[in-house]
């Protein structure tokens, strides 16, 4: 059986492999605030490599290992939490900031998302489209005209966040790990604030672009492959 330091670098490393798409991904979603078509190009230039079976096998590689890895640490951590003080008298272990409360909190919001969101962007797509590249923004931002006052949208944003700030504190952390230290209980870095916050308006703005706030988005050209997909997925 692996000791939890293994278990601890698996996290890391599969992370670390994971963030490769995640950053990529985040990229496209940021140039939505500048120009529609720019993001559209964008998201078709970056599906070149992440869409590449042998990345997207990696990929997917990544993720389960980064999801069982960490739940073998998370109860290992509950588990000598359990033993250090009597269930009445629990308290967060030493060092626990509010960023790393916020980084695993922005985990959870991603590990209850993700699978609802590659079903409806990447295996909806394959199922009912004769060509998944054809599966672009504008589904999103359709999706975004079926429910009401944008909350869509809305929730594309708190996604977005979660990744965002999930990724960026993850990435210190592991390279961290990597190096033979920690972060815990150490301030979190200024300018990583200040990065962090900056791609929070971001994603913010990008989410914003779906509802037409910026400039109007073109439904109408792919509309009969809208309906496609979102009667396969049983949405109409």
């Amino acid at each position: 059986m692996p000791s939890i330091q293994t278990w601890k670098k698996l996290t890391a490393l599969s992370g670390l492999a994971f963030g490769t798409f995640l950053w990529m991904h985040l990229l496209c979603h940021a140039s939505l605030s500048i120009r529609w078509e720019l993001a559209q190009a964008n998201l078709l230039k970056t599906r070149a490599i992440y869409q590449h079976p042998l990345f997207e096998a990696g990929m997917v590689l990544a993720l389960l290992i980064h999801m069982m890895s960490n739940a073998v640490v998370v109860m290992h951590r509950r588990k000598i939490t359990a033993l250090a003080a009597p269930a009445a008298e629990e308290k967060e272990p030493a060092g626990t900031t509010l960023e790393l409360k916020a980084h695993r909190t922005a985990g959870i919001i991603l590990g209850i998302s993700i699978v609802g969101h590659v079903a409806a962007t990447r295996i909806g797509p394959l199922l009912f489209l004769d060509d998944p590249a054809a599966y672009d923004y504008s589904f999103v931002a359709k999706v975004n005209d079926e429910v009401p006052y944008n909350l869509f949208s809305v929730y594309m944003a708190i996604f977005a966040m979660a990744a965002v700030w999930h990724g960026i504190y993850g990435t210190r952390s592991a390279l961290a790990m990597l190096s033979g230290g920690s972060v815990i209980g150490t301030a979190f870095p200024v300018p990583l604030k200040f990065l962090a916050s900056l791609s929070h308006l971001i994603m913010i703005s990008a989410a914003a672009s779906l509802t037409g706030y910026y400039y109007v988005i073109d439904k109408d050209a792919k509309a009969a492959l809208h309906e496609d997909v979102f009667k396969g997925m049983g949405m109409h």
